[in-house]
């Protein structure tokens, strides 16, 4: 109970920074209009400068409750998408690729995903040497919700010589955000609404994530 207190007093102070950022904004637009239409180059560059510091503050609070809610792999793929202090607008980040370790099992074995597509392999797969299916995963709890949500999928299957099958799953995503979109836990949508409100601001960037488990 006090976590989930310490959690919403959090949550509160990174709504206030936010608010903070949309004030910053206005105060840039209203720069156009002083003096007849002529802006101040200089105190366009320190409101856009304290807009950017505040939107960063605002984001990285958001990571940690992110981080808090123990969603580390979540606040992994926030940080690593948030552009350096300076760097220019052409930025972007590196792609992202799991190969078997413990997120992508994580990912690749949880029950609703596998039982989304056993059907499909009961009745295309089994018996054969070997084959091939894909399609479309939404995760809608936990971690996998955070972290990937909707995500496109491959998954190959191959016959040992004891009948059953090594499985191959590649899941898909690009790491991006949409502002007010649906999750389980009210933490989990603040960070995701301060990483929207820096997405639009240009200060973190969309990257592609790749995730490969074998069975």
């Amino acid at each position: 109970q006090q976590e989930d207190s310490e959690n919403a007093r959090e949550a509160l102070q990174a709504k206030v920074n936010l608010d903070r950022v949309t004030e910053f904004n206005m105060e840039s637009s209203d720069t156009y209009n002083e003096k007849n239409g002529e802006m101040s180059l200089q105190q366009s560059r320190i409101t856009s400068s304290n807009a950017e510091k505040v939107a960063r503050l605002a984001y990285l609070g958001g990571i940690k409750l992110v981080k808090n809610r123990g969603h580390n792999q979540t606040a992994a793929y926030m940080l690593h998408g948030m552009s350096p202090v300076g760097a220019s607008r052409s930025w972007q980040p590196s792609d992202m690729y799991h190969d078997n370790d413990a997120w992508a099992k994580k990912v690749t074995r949880n029950d609703g995903f596998t039982g989304s597509f056993m059907t499909r392999f009961n009745t295309e797969i089994y018996g054969k040497r070997s084959g091939f299916l894909s399609g479309n995963y939404k995760f809608t709890s936990g971690e996998l919700q955070s972290a990937l949500q909707n995500v496109r999928w491959t998954a190959s299957f191959n016959r040992r010589s004891n009948g059953s099958y090594a499985v191959a799953i590649r899941v898909v995503d690009t790491f991006d955000f949409a502002f007010d979109r649906a999750y389980d836990q009210y933490d989990i949508s603040f960070g995701n609404n301060y990483a929207f409100a820096m997405q639009t601001l240009g200060l973190i960037k969309e990257f592609d994530i790749t995730i490969v488990g074998r069975m």
